[in-house]
């Protein structure tokens, strides 16, 4: 669900208008296809070894979230510079994790 555009002064016709949506957002709630810059991956990293990771972002990430990893291991930028068509990583032990990578 993307945003509409509010007025800044409000009505009492857009302010109705306002409640609704934001009554919906919670109920449908929030997904990230349709209100994040963002792509969702799942990799598994051997120890000590920088591998590249393959994005679909079509510009450069400025951000990584892990969502989830199944091992106890540090996941750190790798040297490589990142770019519109991947991001480098490393890890101090084989860990599989899932990332949210997110451009600006």
């Amino acid at each position: 669900m993307r945003n509409p555009e509010f007025a800044r002064v409000f009505s009492d016709k857009n302010f109705s208008v306002m409640v609704d949506y934001l009554n919906s957002l919670f109920t449908e709630g929030v997904t990230l296809s349709d209100n994040f810059s963002g792509e969702i991956i799942t990799v598994e990293i051997p120890s000590g070894t920088e591998i590249q990771i393959p994005h679909r972002l079509k510009a450069v990430p400025k951000y990584r979230i892990i969502l989830r990893q199944n091992a106890n291991a540090v996941i750190y930028d790798g040297l490589e510079i990142w770019n519109e068509k991947y991001i480098t990583l490393n890890a101090s032990a084989t860990v599989i994790v899932t990332l949210l990578l997110m451009r600006s």
